[in-house]
């Protein structure tokens, strides 16, 4: 089995006959068939029923062609990485809640080696974790809540990944415009039973997955009414400018949402502290540029 007969295969399949797929191949219509057709023979299946308009794929040739996709693009990244060596890479995870998406922005915009390939992905912290064990990725910024930090902790180890504390901060309500506690100075936390809420959705470590973060006897955040999760950065953006409905985060995301007319109100003194940092591989250092990073987003605090 060859892998050009392989590709002769799915490019016919995509293109629907031996014709279009000759064109797209730069070669001749009976070259495909002939190829295919040997394919069918060491395969001892049939993969395609030619037919006088094109081709269609037999049920053992659908089975094939999800196998052959797969090879032909592994083979691809394969090819690619010799190209990747000769460029940098940057890749950076982040929780949703640490809102990191600005900074990156502004640490890019600023950057003057646009050569570098710069990566930026975002999700729950179980996702970051994931993205670091997979080596995805170099670093990942999370914000983890005071009650939850040493649960927190006990995963990492098991994971061989460590945490380094960038900054302690406090848990904030988000409001905007159209928001009655828009020109509120503080909020207390009671308000937040009965208040529409949006939440990045997290499996376990959230400023609010459980309302952790309060000791007011509030109830999980799953029995508040009217709360909304998502894994849109964007649309929580979007609804907090637009209607009023709150979002609960760390005090450091105040000046990615300023700038949006949205308005980071304190929730009562009587709250644990998040701690915002980033986690590594235990084995890995960081990179220059990573350093670079790190160095930026300090000072940008």
């Amino acid at each position: 089995m060859q892998l050009k007969q392989l590709q002769f295969f799915v490019v016919s399949v995509d293109m629907g006959s031996f014709k279009a797929a000759a064109e797209v191949l730069y070669t001749s219509q009976p070259h495909v068939s002939k190829t295919i057709k040997a394919l069918e023979e060491e395969l001892n299946i049939l993969l395609l029923n030619r037919k006088a308009k094109g081709v269609v794929m037999t049920e053992e040739g659908r089975k094939v062609y999800e196998y052959a996709a797969k090879i032909l693009r592994n083979m691809e990244m394969i090819g690619k990485v010799q190209e990747e060596q000769k460029t940098d890479r940057f890749a950076l995870s982040a929780s949703f809640g640490a809102g990191m998406s600005r900074l990156y922005m502004d640490f890019y915009s600023g950057y003057p080696n646009k050569n570098i390939r710069f990566q930026f992905l975002e999700g729950t912290v179980e996702e970051v974790m994931q993205d670091l064990h997979k080596h995805r990725c170099e670093m990942g910024f999370v914000s983890i809540v005071q009650n939850q930090y040493f649960a927190f902790l006990d995963i990492l180890r098991h994971k061989r990944l460590s945490f380094h504390l960038v900054k302690k901060t406090r848990p904030c309500l988000f409001v905007g415009p159209s928001h009655p506690l828009y020109r509120e100075k503080e909020a207390d936390p009671g308000m937040l039973k009965s208040m529409e809420l949006i939440q990045p959705k997290e499996e376990f470590f959230s400023c609010a997955g459980h309302l952790g973060h309060l000791k007011s006897g509030v109830d999980f955040f799953e029995h508040v009414p009217k709360a909304v999760t998502t894994n849109s950065s964007d649309l929580i953006w979007q609804i907090l400018r637009f209607s009023p409905v709150a979002y609960v985060g760390s005090h450091l995301m105040k000046k990615r949402f300023a700038l949006d007319g949205i308005h980071c109100i304190p929730i009562g003194a009587d709250t644990n502290e998040i701690y915002f940092g980033y986690i590594k591989r235990i084995r890995d250092g960081l990179s220059p540029m990573g350093e670079e990073f790190l160095r930026f987003v300090k000072k940008s605090l």
